[in-house]
Formats: structure tokens, sequence, C-alpha cells
């Protein structure tokens, strides 16, 4: 699924929780998901596909995917805080 160049970047409060500011390449990118995403749903934002780590019937973290000829080409992380 993971183009073998693709990219993920995370926004500040991501960042600010521990996640890399951006990770490079298929392998970078699965390895940092690697037994962090069980949780995840895939859903729809704004007609784009993304999935999302929901706690307590709301998204704490989506992310935003770009897909190209079949491949996520990039990777938009979002952190959202749970009040």
């Amino acid at each position: 699924l993971l183009d073998p160049a693709a990219t993920m970047t995370a926004d500040a409060a991501a960042v600010g929780m521990g996640s890399p500011e951006v990770v490079r390449g298929a392998a970078g990118i699965a390895s940092t998901f690697s037994g962090r995403a069980q949780g995840a749903r895939a859903l729809t934002v704004d007609g784009a596909r993304s999935l999302a780590w929901i706690v307590g019937g709301r998204p704490k973290v989506v992310w935003d995917l770009v897909i190209e000829g079949g491949r996520i080409t990039h990777i938009d992380m979002r952190l959202n805080k749970v009040k």
C-alpha cells in the first residue's frame, strides 16, 4: 500500500507528543506504525480518505492519506486533543 518514496509529516501538536516531524520512505513509515495503529479506523474527512484513532467517540489522531496510482504517497498526521 505504501509507495517506496512515501512521506509522513506531523503537525506541531503531534510532534509535541513525541511524533517525528517527518518520516521518509515506506520502511520508516511502516516502522512508525508497527503495533501502534491497531485501533485506527478508516473514514472520510472532507471527501478525502483518512484514518483516525478514536477515543471516547472523538478522533484523537487523524491521518490524511494522499493516494496516487493506487499507493499511499503521503500521510499528514494531525493530533486533536480530546477535551
